[in-house]
């Protein structure tokens, strides 16, 4: 299977639910988009992670990237595999640099885009 590579082209205010966002993720090197609904807390963590935002102390995305920096973990994309009734199931492939294992951790699409800008 081939893998398609998006990245974050926007994020909009939901208007089928309240408090909820889509963002917008759009094909590298195409045209197709997909749209992933998700709540406001995790939009608000994308949100400061694109904008490089300094926050007083760690939010929780911040510290899952300095537990892989502690770890010697390297993030290496995020995987969306799957949809089930609507909700997108993915994974964070991360790799321990000191073993060479990669491993693919169980996320919620939201928290995995939360992670990845922040890498």
């Amino acid at each position: 299977m081939d893998l398609i590579e998006l990245e974050i082209m926007k994020m909009e205010h939901g208007v089928s639910y309240t408090n909820s966002y889509a963002v917008i993720l759009l094909e590298k090197n195409g045209n197709r988009t997909l749209p992933v609904v998700i709540g406001s807390n995790e939009a608000r963590s994308i949100a400061i992670g694109l904008e490089q935002m300094e926050t007083p102390r760690p939010l929780t995305h911040d510290l899952i990237t300095n537990i892989f920096d502690e770890m010697n973990v390297v993030f290496e994309y995020v995987h969306i595999h799957k949809i089930v009734d609507g909700i997108f199931h993915a994974h964070i492939i991360c790799k321990n640099e000191d073993t060479g294992v990669s491993h693919a951790v169980d996320s919620r699409t939201s928290d995995a885009l939360a992670v990845a800008v922040r890498v």
